[in-house]
This record gives structure tokens, sequence and C-alpha cells, in this order.
């Protein structure tokens, strides 16, 4: 018999990977808010555009309140929501999983021991996203990352490589490179730092991934920021990963010659980022309550409770939350702001 998976969330992100599961012969569902995409895909099915690879699955889809007249129970179910939606998202899911389902957690943020508090350690698996994709319209989401770069990490919460891990491993073969890590904390902490850096910079300014990181005023507050995750890091005892391919120990050293090393790498792999545009960004510009709070606004909050400042990360949610209420706008000068923070 095969598995039953289900992607909870189907934004860019849930939508993605629904879909290549689906290519691959998989039994998916996709359950999700919006209306118009769960019809779309219903009648349409999900189309994934990317770079020379376009292709349109017919994939069961459901609206919320759809999923009680069937019924189903599934082997294993991604969490694709925002962060702020984790805890009734798992809750109202719980009642679809069989009883040796487990909950895949791909999200930004650090959710994992947030679902494994509703449904159990056991039943729950880490999933780090370090590909992009964004969605164009209802039923049509598009690879942003290139194929090749890699895609998804999975780790176990206890560190263990376990038979599961392999098994998820092999059905998401197609969506790129996947990496099994005993480390899932400093794996979720780089993406966590990688997200601190990028997603509230391009929400302020408006800036694309691409030119976060070709500008060398943005390139610098990008360190500044991943410096102040690392702080925090180091002070909980976290072994943090490299951060966008970059050794996580050398933004821990206020050494000038480290940034600008680290500065000329990031600018080095910035053609590998496309012309994609980081989720928050795409939030502010679809009017969006963002996840800033559990991005930058985690770090400052951990770093309170372990005593390391965090000014960077300070500002940047104030200057979010100043954006989503409308009281300001994105503009290129608050780079010029940010430095002085430091």
């Amino acid at each position: 018999m095969k598995n039953k998976i289900a992607v909870i969330g189907a934004g860019a992100i849930g939508s993605l990977i629904a879909a290549y599961i689906a290519k691959a012969g998989h039994h998916v569902s996709i359950i999700d808010t919006w209306p118009q995409h769960i019809e779309t895909i219903k009648t349409q099915g999900l189309t994934l555009n990317a770079d020379n690879d376009e292709f349109t699955v017919p994939i069961d889809a459901f609206h919320l309140g759809e999923l009680s007249n069937s019924n189903p129970k599934f082997d294993f179910v991604f969490c694709c929501v925002k962060s702020q939606d984790t805890v009734w998202v798992i809750k109202f899911i719980e009642r679809y999983m069989s009883p040796a389902g487990v909950i895949i957690s791909a999200q930004n943020g650090i959710n994992d021991e947030i679902i494994a508090s509703l449904v159990g350690f056991s039943k729950t698996i880490g999933c780090v996203i370090t590909l992009g994709a964004m969605l164009i319209e209802p039923g049509i989401v598009k690879r942003t990352s290139a194929k090749e770069n890699p895609a998804l990490t999975l780790g176990e919460l206890n560190g263990l490589i376990s038979s599961r891990l392999n098994f998820l491993k092999d059905i998401l073969e197609l969506v790129g490179p996947i990496a099994l890590t005993n480390n899932l904390w400093g794996q979720r902490w780089a993406k966590l730092a990688q997200n601190c850096m990028s997603n509230s910079l391009a929400g302020v300014t408006g800036l694309g991934s691409r030119e976060l990181r070709t500008r060398d005023d943005t390139l610098r507050i990008l360190v500044e920021i991943a410096t102040e995750v690392v702080n925090v890091a180091k002070v909980l005892g976290i072994s943090i990963e490299a951060i966008n391919g970059v050794e996580s120990k050398l933004f821990s050293s206020d050494s000038t010659v480290n940034k600008d090393i680290i500065m000329k790498l990031l600018k080095k792999d910035a053609y590998k980022l496309g012309e994609g545009k980081p989720s928050l960004l795409q939030d502010i510009e679809k009017k969006r309550l963002t996840e800033v709070d559990f991005l930058n606004g985690y770090i400052v909050k951990k770093g309170k409770e372990v005593g390391v400042k965090t000014p960077l990360n300070e500002r940047l949610v104030e200057l979010v939350h100043e954006i989503e209420k409308g009281n300001k706008i994105q503009d290129i000068n608050y780079a010029v702001e940010l430095l002085t923070k430091k």
C-alpha cells in the first residue's frame, strides 16, 4: 500500500514540493485556505515552471472544510504554513494522521519543538528549505533557484539518520539535491541566519535576493545581521552550520578582514540566486502578515535571554512592523540607517 502524503499550506514552497512528489508518482494531497488556488488545482492540475522544466500534474486538492468528508489518514504531512499559523494548523491536521503518521516541518523559523510538543517528538521531522519559489497565480508555481543548488535538508530531532529520513529523501529526489543531517539545530540556525539576513532587509528596502548581495551597503548589513545571529547561537551552545556556504565561525569574529572575506564570498555566489524575492518581501507586496517575529524577532528574544545585544535585528523588526501597518514605505535608504546601528 502506498503511503498517503499531504502538504498543508500550499504557498510557493508547499506547492513546489507537492508538484514534484506527484510527478514522481506518489499519492499526495494539497490542503489550503486559498479558494482560487485549490479550485484551480482541482480543475486544471498544478503547474510548475522552472528553467528548462515545465509540467502540470493532477493532485487531490482540499479546502480545510472538505477533509472531514473523506476523513483521510495521512502517513506523512509536510507543514508548509507561516510560522504564526503553526499551532492551529497542527491541531487541525493531527486528527487526519495515521497512527504512525509524521509531521515534517518545511518552514522558516524554529517550529520543530512547537510541533513536537503537540504531536510528540517521535512524530516530528525537520526539513530545512534552501530552494526558492514564487506563486505566480492560482495553480501555477515558479521555481526561482537553480535545480542543481541544494534544495532541502532533512533531520530527526534526536540527530539519528533514520530509515524514514532515507524514505523521504527518495520521494523528494526530483526536487533537487536532498541532504540528511545529524545536526538539525545547527542547520536550522544556519537557515535562520540566512532568513534574518535577506528576508527582512528585502522587505524594508524592496530589493530582491540577488540585488542584496551585489550592493556593498546591503551586503555589509547582511554580514552584520548574521554576526548577531551567530553570537546568540554561540552562547546557546548551538553548533551552527555554514551560512550561505560560509563557515559560521567567520561571522563570530570582529575582524574587518574576515568581514571583507565574507562579503566577497557572498557576492561571488550572488548570481546563483536568480531573480527570486525572499518570502517576507513577497508578503509585504501582497499586504500579508509577515514572519518577522519568528525570524529576526526570535533572535532578539533569544538574545535578551542570554544577554547578547542584537540592535540590527531589533531595528529590522521595528521597520517591518511599521511597513506592515502602512506607517512607512519601503526605502533603500534604510540601508544607511541600519549601518549606523552597528
